[in-house]
Protein backbone atom coordinates (compact mmCIF):
# COMPACT_ATOMS: atom_id res chain seq x y z
CA UNK A 1 0.00 0.00 0.00
CA UNK A 2 1.25 3.47 -0.88
CA UNK A 3 1.37 5.99 1.96
CA UNK A 4 -0.82 8.41 0.01
CA UNK A 5 -3.34 5.90 -1.33
CA UNK A 6 -4.34 2.26 -1.40
CA UNK A 7 -3.54 1.38 -5.01
CA UNK A 8 -5.48 -1.89 -4.99
CA UNK A 9 -8.61 -0.28 -3.59
CA UNK A 10 -8.38 2.65 -6.00
CA UNK A 11 -8.19 0.35 -9.02
CA UNK A 12 -10.99 -1.86 -7.69
CA UNK A 13 -13.37 1.03 -7.08
CA UNK A 14 -12.49 2.65 -10.41
CA UNK A 15 -13.28 -0.63 -12.15
CA UNK A 16 -16.66 -0.68 -10.43
CA UNK A 17 -17.31 2.92 -11.46
CA UNK A 18 -16.71 1.92 -15.09
CA UNK A 19 -19.92 -0.13 -14.86
CA UNK A 20 -21.99 2.78 -13.51
CA UNK A 21 -24.98 3.36 -15.79
CA UNK A 22 -25.10 6.65 -17.71
CA UNK A 23 -28.73 7.44 -18.41
CA UNK A 24 -29.86 8.94 -21.71
CA UNK A 25 -30.99 12.05 -19.81
CA UNK A 26 -27.36 13.01 -19.10
CA UNK A 27 -26.05 15.82 -21.26
CA UNK A 28 -24.27 14.37 -24.29
CA UNK A 29 -25.71 10.86 -23.97
CA UNK A 30 -29.13 11.33 -25.58
CA UNK A 31 -28.67 8.79 -28.38
CA UNK A 32 -26.23 6.33 -26.77
CA UNK A 33 -27.63 6.00 -23.25
CA UNK A 34 -28.27 4.10 -21.14
CA UNK A 35 -24.65 2.98 -21.37
CA UNK A 36 -21.70 2.43 -19.06
CA UNK A 37 -18.29 4.11 -19.27
CA UNK A 38 -16.76 0.70 -20.01
CA UNK A 39 -19.03 0.32 -23.02
CA UNK A 40 -17.96 3.74 -24.33
CA UNK A 41 -14.27 2.88 -24.53
CA UNK A 42 -13.06 2.79 -28.12
CA UNK A 43 -16.05 4.67 -29.50
CA UNK A 44 -15.78 7.98 -31.31
CA UNK A 45 -16.59 11.03 -29.22
CA UNK A 46 -18.65 12.16 -32.22
CA UNK A 47 -21.20 9.47 -31.29
CA UNK A 48 -22.25 11.72 -28.39
CA UNK A 49 -24.60 14.69 -28.66
CA UNK A 50 -24.04 18.36 -27.93
CA UNK A 51 -23.39 20.31 -25.80
CA UNK A 52 -20.53 18.21 -24.51
CA UNK A 53 -17.48 18.74 -22.30
CA UNK A 54 -14.43 16.86 -23.57
CA UNK A 55 -11.03 16.23 -21.94
CA UNK A 56 -7.91 15.52 -24.00
CA UNK A 57 -6.02 12.59 -22.45
CA UNK A 58 -2.57 13.52 -23.77
CA UNK A 59 -2.78 17.08 -22.43
CA UNK A 60 -4.13 15.83 -19.09
CA UNK A 61 -1.22 13.42 -18.61
CA UNK A 62 1.26 16.07 -19.74
CA UNK A 63 0.01 18.51 -17.09
CA UNK A 64 0.14 15.90 -14.33
CA UNK A 65 3.70 14.91 -15.22
CA UNK A 66 4.86 18.52 -15.62
CA UNK A 67 3.56 19.56 -12.19
CA UNK A 68 5.05 16.46 -10.55
CA UNK A 69 8.43 17.22 -12.14
CA UNK A 70 8.24 20.86 -11.05
CA UNK A 71 7.51 19.92 -7.44
CA UNK A 72 10.38 17.43 -7.34
CA UNK A 73 12.82 19.99 -8.70
CA UNK A 74 11.54 22.68 -6.29
CA UNK A 75 11.82 20.41 -3.27
CA UNK A 76 8.11 20.53 -2.38
CA UNK A 77 5.27 18.03 -2.07
CA UNK A 78 2.02 18.22 -4.01
CA UNK A 79 -1.45 17.60 -2.58
CA UNK A 80 -3.50 18.65 -5.64
CA UNK A 81 -6.85 20.19 -4.83
CA UNK A 82 -9.38 17.55 -5.87
CA UNK A 83 -12.24 20.08 -5.85
CA UNK A 84 -11.20 21.28 -9.33
CA UNK A 85 -12.65 18.21 -11.04
CA UNK A 86 -13.85 16.15 -8.07
CA UNK A 87 -13.32 13.15 -10.31
CA UNK A 88 -11.67 9.89 -9.16
CA UNK A 89 -10.66 9.13 -12.75
CA UNK A 90 -8.59 12.34 -12.67
CA UNK A 91 -7.30 12.37 -9.09
CA UNK A 92 -6.39 8.70 -9.54
CA UNK A 93 -4.00 9.77 -12.29
CA UNK A 94 -2.53 12.44 -10.03
CA UNK A 95 -1.93 9.92 -7.24
CA UNK A 96 -0.27 7.50 -9.65
CA UNK A 97 1.88 10.45 -10.73
CA UNK A 98 3.35 10.73 -7.25
CA UNK A 99 1.05 13.14 -5.37
CA UNK A 100 1.75 13.34 -1.61
CA UNK A 101 -2.00 13.19 -1.00
CA UNK A 102 -5.10 15.15 -1.98
CA UNK A 103 -6.56 18.45 -0.82
CA UNK A 104 -10.32 18.89 -0.57
CA UNK A 105 -12.67 21.69 0.45
CA UNK A 106 -14.98 19.86 2.87
CA UNK A 107 -15.79 16.58 4.58
CA UNK A 108 -18.09 15.38 1.79
CA UNK A 109 -15.23 15.66 -0.69
CA UNK A 110 -12.95 13.94 1.82
CA UNK A 111 -15.41 11.05 1.96
CA UNK A 112 -15.30 10.58 -1.83
CA UNK A 113 -11.51 10.47 -1.71
CA UNK A 114 -11.39 8.05 1.22
CA UNK A 115 -13.98 5.80 -0.43
CA UNK A 116 -11.68 5.58 -3.45
CA UNK A 117 -8.71 4.54 -1.36
CA UNK A 118 -7.00 7.88 -0.69
CA UNK A 119 -5.14 7.58 2.59
CA UNK A 120 -3.75 11.10 2.99
CA UNK A 121 -6.33 13.90 2.80
CA UNK A 122 -5.86 17.58 3.62
CA UNK A 123 -9.18 19.37 4.24
CA UNK A 124 -8.28 22.97 3.39
CA UNK A 125 -10.97 24.37 5.63
CA UNK A 126 -12.20 24.54 9.20
CA UNK A 127 -14.61 21.82 10.39
CA UNK A 128 -17.14 22.84 13.04
CA UNK A 129 -20.28 20.81 12.24
CA UNK A 130 -20.44 18.07 14.93
CA UNK A 131 -22.06 15.63 12.50
CA UNK A 132 -19.19 16.01 10.05
CA UNK A 133 -16.63 15.73 12.83
CA UNK A 134 -18.30 12.55 14.08
CA UNK A 135 -18.30 10.99 10.61
CA UNK A 136 -14.69 11.94 10.07
CA UNK A 137 -13.61 10.40 13.38
CA UNK A 138 -15.35 7.13 12.51
CA UNK A 139 -13.85 7.11 9.01
CA UNK A 140 -10.34 7.64 10.37
CA UNK A 141 -10.76 4.82 12.89
CA UNK A 142 -12.24 2.49 10.25
CA UNK A 143 -9.88 3.15 7.34
CA UNK A 144 -6.72 4.41 8.97
CA UNK A 145 -6.77 7.45 6.66
CA UNK A 146 -4.51 10.33 7.65
CA UNK A 147 -6.71 13.45 7.61
CA UNK A 148 -5.60 16.98 8.42
CA UNK A 149 -7.82 20.08 8.60
CA UNK A 150 -7.49 23.82 9.21
CA UNK A 151 -8.20 25.75 12.43
CA UNK A 152 -8.38 29.51 12.96
CA UNK A 153 -10.27 30.14 16.22
CA UNK A 154 -10.34 29.00 19.83
CA UNK A 155 -14.08 28.32 19.62
CA UNK A 156 -13.64 26.24 16.47
CA UNK A 157 -10.90 24.19 18.14
CA UNK A 158 -13.09 23.49 21.16
CA UNK A 159 -15.99 22.39 18.95
CA UNK A 160 -13.66 20.11 16.99
CA UNK A 161 -11.93 18.73 20.08
CA UNK A 162 -15.14 18.16 22.07
CA UNK A 163 -16.74 16.07 19.32
CA UNK A 164 -13.54 14.09 18.75
CA UNK A 165 -13.52 13.36 22.48
CA UNK A 166 -17.12 12.12 22.32
CA UNK A 167 -16.23 9.90 19.37
CA UNK A 168 -13.14 8.58 21.19
CA UNK A 169 -10.83 9.01 18.21
CA UNK A 170 -7.80 6.77 18.68
CA UNK A 171 -5.23 9.54 18.37
CA UNK A 172 -5.10 13.33 18.09
CA UNK A 173 -6.29 14.82 14.80
CA UNK A 174 -3.54 16.80 13.04
CA UNK A 175 -4.50 20.41 12.26
CA UNK A 176 -2.91 23.32 10.40
CA UNK A 177 -3.25 26.86 11.68
CA UNK A 178 -4.67 28.91 8.82
CA UNK A 179 -3.34 32.41 8.11
CA UNK A 180 -5.62 34.90 6.35
CA UNK A 181 -5.76 38.50 5.18
CA UNK A 182 -8.28 41.24 6.01
CA UNK A 183 -11.35 41.36 3.76
CA UNK A 184 -10.63 37.90 2.40
CA UNK A 185 -11.43 34.36 3.49
CA UNK A 186 -10.88 32.48 6.75
CA UNK A 187 -7.62 32.43 8.72
CA UNK A 188 -6.20 34.34 11.69
CA UNK A 189 -5.30 37.94 10.93
CA UNK A 190 -2.47 38.60 13.38
CA UNK A 191 0.48 36.81 14.94
CA UNK A 192 -1.07 37.41 18.36
CA UNK A 193 -4.25 35.60 17.26
CA UNK A 194 -2.12 32.79 15.83
CA UNK A 195 -0.38 32.29 19.17
CA UNK A 196 -3.74 32.23 20.96
CA UNK A 197 -5.09 29.58 18.59
CA UNK A 198 -1.88 27.55 18.74
CA UNK A 199 -2.03 27.58 22.53
CA UNK A 200 -5.64 26.35 22.45
CA UNK A 201 -4.63 23.44 20.22
CA UNK A 202 -1.66 22.59 22.43
CA UNK A 203 -3.77 22.08 25.55
CA UNK A 204 -6.35 19.89 23.77
CA UNK A 205 -5.33 16.20 23.74
CA UNK A 206 -7.64 15.31 20.84
CA UNK A 207 -5.89 17.62 18.34
CA UNK A 208 -2.26 18.42 17.55
CA UNK A 209 -0.79 21.30 15.60
CA UNK A 210 1.40 20.12 12.69
CA UNK A 211 2.01 23.36 10.80
CA UNK A 212 0.73 26.53 9.17
CA UNK A 213 -1.30 27.05 5.98
CA UNK A 214 -2.84 29.80 3.88
CA UNK A 215 -4.03 30.59 0.37
CA UNK A 216 -2.40 33.37 -1.58
CA UNK A 217 -4.64 33.13 -4.65
CA UNK A 218 -7.32 35.44 -3.21
CA UNK A 219 -4.83 38.29 -2.88
CA UNK A 220 -4.13 39.00 -6.54
CA UNK A 221 -5.72 38.52 -9.96
CA UNK A 222 -2.70 39.05 -12.19
CA UNK A 223 1.07 38.64 -12.20
CA UNK A 224 1.97 42.30 -11.97
CA UNK A 225 4.82 43.26 -9.68
CA UNK A 226 2.33 44.65 -7.17
CA UNK A 227 0.49 41.31 -7.09
CA UNK A 228 3.70 39.35 -6.71
CA UNK A 229 4.76 41.65 -3.88
CA UNK A 230 1.47 40.94 -2.05
CA UNK A 231 1.89 37.20 -2.51
CA UNK A 232 5.50 37.35 -1.32
CA UNK A 233 4.47 39.34 1.75
CA UNK A 234 1.80 36.76 2.54
CA UNK A 235 4.34 33.94 2.30
CA UNK A 236 6.51 35.96 4.65
CA UNK A 237 3.64 36.08 7.14
CA UNK A 238 3.29 32.30 6.99
CA UNK A 239 6.99 31.95 7.79
CA UNK A 240 6.80 34.55 10.56
CA UNK A 241 3.86 32.84 12.22
CA UNK A 242 5.47 29.42 11.81
CA UNK A 243 8.59 30.63 13.60
CA UNK A 244 6.49 32.28 16.31
CA UNK A 245 4.45 29.19 17.15
CA UNK A 246 7.07 26.52 16.50
CA UNK A 247 7.08 25.54 20.18
CA UNK A 248 3.40 24.50 19.88
CA UNK A 249 3.85 22.39 16.75
CA UNK A 250 3.87 18.62 17.16
CA UNK A 251 4.54 17.01 13.78
CA UNK A 252 4.66 13.26 13.33
CA UNK A 253 7.69 11.23 14.30
CA UNK A 254 10.79 12.29 12.33
CA UNK A 255 8.68 14.75 10.30
CA UNK A 256 9.17 18.52 10.11
CA UNK A 257 6.32 21.00 10.38
CA UNK A 258 4.05 21.44 7.38
CA UNK A 259 3.83 24.74 5.52
CA UNK A 260 1.06 24.69 2.92
CA UNK A 261 -0.21 27.16 0.33
CA UNK A 262 -0.11 27.45 -3.44
CA UNK A 263 -2.84 27.60 -6.06
CA UNK A 264 -2.18 27.28 -9.79
CA UNK A 265 -1.12 30.92 -10.36
CA UNK A 266 1.55 31.67 -7.74
CA UNK A 267 2.88 28.24 -6.84
CA UNK A 268 6.34 29.32 -8.03
CA UNK A 269 6.49 32.13 -5.47
CA UNK A 270 5.13 29.88 -2.72
CA UNK A 271 7.63 27.11 -3.47
CA UNK A 272 10.60 29.46 -3.62
CA UNK A 273 9.79 31.46 -0.49
CA UNK A 274 8.43 28.75 1.80
CA UNK A 275 11.32 26.38 1.02
CA UNK A 276 14.15 28.89 1.33
CA UNK A 277 12.72 31.80 3.34
CA UNK A 278 12.46 32.36 7.06
CA UNK A 279 14.85 31.29 9.81
CA UNK A 280 17.35 28.59 8.85
CA UNK A 281 16.42 26.58 11.95
CA UNK A 282 12.83 26.21 10.70
CA UNK A 283 12.61 22.64 9.38
CA UNK A 284 9.61 22.42 7.07
CA UNK A 285 7.75 20.19 4.64
CA UNK A 286 6.22 22.50 2.01
CA UNK A 287 3.01 21.19 0.45
CA UNK A 288 1.42 22.88 -2.56
CA UNK A 289 -2.34 22.55 -3.07
CA UNK A 290 -2.58 23.57 -6.74
CA UNK A 291 -5.63 22.13 -8.52
CA UNK A 292 -6.56 23.95 -11.73
CA UNK A 293 -3.29 23.06 -13.47
CA UNK A 294 -4.55 19.52 -14.08
CA UNK A 295 -6.69 20.57 -17.04
CA UNK A 296 -5.42 24.16 -17.24
CA UNK A 297 -7.60 26.43 -19.41
CA UNK A 298 -7.69 28.86 -22.33
CA UNK A 299 -8.31 31.91 -20.16
CA UNK A 300 -7.40 32.67 -16.55
CA UNK A 301 -4.71 30.04 -15.93
CA UNK A 302 -3.61 30.14 -19.54
CA UNK A 303 -2.63 33.77 -19.04
CA UNK A 304 -1.38 33.73 -15.45
CA UNK A 305 0.36 30.39 -14.93
CA UNK A 306 4.01 30.85 -13.90
CA UNK A 307 4.93 28.41 -16.69
CA UNK A 308 2.88 30.21 -19.35
CA UNK A 309 5.95 31.47 -21.21
CA UNK A 310 8.13 28.41 -20.57
CA UNK A 311 9.11 26.04 -23.35
CA UNK A 312 7.40 23.27 -21.40
CA UNK A 313 4.08 24.65 -20.20
CA UNK A 314 0.67 23.41 -19.16
CA UNK A 315 -1.76 22.58 -21.95
CA UNK A 316 -5.48 23.32 -22.01
CA UNK A 317 -7.01 19.86 -21.68
CA UNK A 318 -10.73 20.63 -21.47
CA UNK A 319 -13.18 22.24 -23.88
CA UNK A 320 -16.95 22.46 -24.20
CA UNK A 321 -18.51 21.85 -27.61
CA UNK A 322 -21.82 23.13 -28.94
CA UNK A 323 -23.66 23.57 -32.22
CA UNK A 324 -24.47 26.84 -33.98
CA UNK A 325 -28.25 27.17 -33.77
CA UNK A 326 -28.76 30.49 -35.47
CA UNK A 327 -27.09 33.27 -37.43
CA UNK A 328 -30.23 35.41 -37.55
CA UNK A 329 -28.05 38.52 -37.59
CA UNK A 330 -25.06 38.60 -39.97
CA UNK A 331 -22.70 39.61 -37.16
CA UNK A 332 -23.90 37.23 -34.42
CA UNK A 333 -23.99 33.44 -34.09
CA UNK A 334 -25.90 31.69 -31.31
CA UNK A 335 -24.24 28.53 -30.00
CA UNK A 336 -26.05 26.02 -27.78
CA UNK A 337 -23.62 26.32 -24.85
CA UNK A 338 -24.61 28.46 -21.86
CA UNK A 339 -23.89 29.21 -18.23
CA UNK A 340 -25.36 25.82 -17.32
CA UNK A 341 -22.59 24.17 -19.35
CA UNK A 342 -19.44 26.24 -18.87
CA UNK A 343 -18.02 28.49 -16.16
CA UNK A 344 -18.12 32.23 -16.88
CA UNK A 345 -17.38 33.65 -13.43
CA UNK A 346 -13.84 34.82 -14.26
CA UNK A 347 -14.25 35.39 -18.00
CA UNK A 348 -16.41 34.12 -20.86
CA UNK A 349 -15.23 31.04 -22.74
CA UNK A 350 -12.87 31.40 -25.71
CA UNK A 351 -13.91 30.21 -29.19
CA UNK A 352 -11.15 27.91 -30.46
CA UNK A 353 -12.26 26.25 -33.67
CA UNK A 354 -15.33 25.28 -35.69
CA UNK A 355 -16.06 22.49 -38.12
CA UNK A 356 -18.92 20.92 -40.03
CA UNK A 357 -19.17 17.21 -40.83
CA UNK A 358 -15.93 16.00 -42.45
CA UNK A 359 -14.55 19.44 -43.31
CA UNK A 360 -11.28 20.43 -41.58
CA UNK A 361 -11.66 22.67 -38.52
CA UNK A 362 -11.46 26.44 -38.91
CA UNK A 363 -9.57 28.63 -36.46
CA UNK A 364 -11.74 31.11 -34.53
CA UNK A 365 -9.03 33.44 -33.25
CA UNK A 366 -10.97 36.44 -34.59
CA UNK A 367 -14.19 35.42 -32.78
CA UNK A 368 -15.21 36.18 -29.19
CA UNK A 369 -18.12 35.35 -26.89
CA UNK A 370 -19.87 38.68 -26.43
CA UNK A 371 -22.45 37.48 -23.88
CA UNK A 372 -23.99 34.34 -22.41
CA UNK A 373 -27.43 33.17 -21.32
CA UNK A 374 -28.41 30.02 -19.44
CA UNK A 375 -28.31 27.89 -22.61
CA UNK A 376 -26.74 30.13 -25.26
CA UNK A 377 -23.43 31.78 -26.09
CA UNK A 378 -23.42 34.81 -28.40
CA UNK A 379 -20.43 34.81 -30.76
CA UNK A 380 -19.18 37.81 -32.76
CA UNK A 381 -16.07 38.79 -34.66
CA UNK A 382 -13.70 41.09 -32.80
CA UNK A 383 -14.09 43.67 -35.56
CA UNK A 384 -17.91 43.17 -35.54
CA UNK A 385 -17.88 42.32 -39.24
CA UNK A 386 -20.24 39.65 -40.71
CA UNK A 387 -19.57 36.01 -39.83
CA UNK A 388 -20.18 34.72 -43.34
CA UNK A 389 -17.62 32.04 -44.18
CA UNK A 390 -16.60 31.77 -40.54
CA UNK A 391 -19.66 30.35 -38.78
CA UNK A 392 -22.78 28.77 -40.26
CA UNK A 393 -25.86 27.08 -38.79
CA UNK A 394 -24.98 23.49 -37.94
CA UNK A 395 -21.27 24.09 -37.31
CA UNK A 396 -19.76 22.54 -34.21
CA UNK A 397 -17.86 25.07 -32.09
CA UNK A 398 -15.21 24.18 -29.49
CA UNK A 399 -15.01 26.63 -26.62
CA UNK A 400 -12.03 26.89 -24.30
CA UNK A 401 -12.87 27.62 -20.68
CA UNK A 402 -11.58 30.35 -18.38
CA UNK A 403 -11.96 28.53 -15.05
CA UNK A 404 -11.98 24.72 -14.73
CA UNK A 405 -13.35 24.77 -11.17
CA UNK A 406 -16.71 26.20 -12.28
CA UNK A 407 -17.04 24.09 -15.41
CA UNK A 408 -16.58 20.59 -14.01
CA UNK A 409 -19.51 20.93 -11.64
CA UNK A 410 -21.88 21.31 -14.60
CA UNK A 411 -21.13 17.76 -15.82
CA UNK A 412 -21.45 14.33 -14.21
CA UNK A 413 -19.81 12.41 -17.07
CA UNK A 414 -17.04 13.82 -19.28
CA UNK A 415 -15.39 11.69 -21.98
CA UNK A 416 -11.59 11.63 -21.94
CA UNK A 417 -10.42 11.25 -25.51
CA UNK A 418 -7.30 10.57 -27.51
CA UNK A 419 -7.44 11.54 -31.19
CA UNK A 420 -11.22 11.59 -31.01
CA UNK A 421 -11.54 8.11 -29.43
CA UNK A 422 -12.94 7.72 -25.91
CA UNK A 423 -10.31 6.18 -23.60
CA UNK A 424 -11.96 6.92 -20.24
CA UNK A 425 -14.89 8.79 -18.73
CA UNK A 426 -14.37 11.29 -15.90
CA UNK A 427 -17.19 10.96 -13.37
CA UNK A 428 -17.67 13.94 -11.07
CA UNK A 429 -19.08 14.20 -7.54
CA UNK A 430 -20.34 17.67 -6.58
Amino acid sequence: MSVSYDAARLERVLAGAADRLIDATEKGFLVVGPITPAQLLGRSVDDLTLPLAVIDSVSLEHNIALMADYCRSAGVQLAPHAKTAMSPQIFGRQLRGGAWGLSVANVTQARICIDYGVRRVLIANEIVDPREIAWLARAIDTTGAEVTCFVDSVRGIRMLADELRRQRLGGPLPVLLEIGEADHRSGVRTTEAAIEVATAVYIEPTVRLVGVAGFEGVLAGDRSQDSIDRVDAFCGRILEVAAGIERFIEPGRDEPMILSAGGSVFFDRVASLLVCGGPRFLARNVILRSGGYVTHDHGYLGLLSPLATSADHFMAAIEVRGVVLSVAEPTKAIVAVGKRDVGSDLAPPTPIRAWCRSAPPRDLAQVVVSSMNDQHAHLMRRDRQPLEGILEVGDVVALGIAHPCTTFDRWRFIPIVEEGVIVDVAQTYF
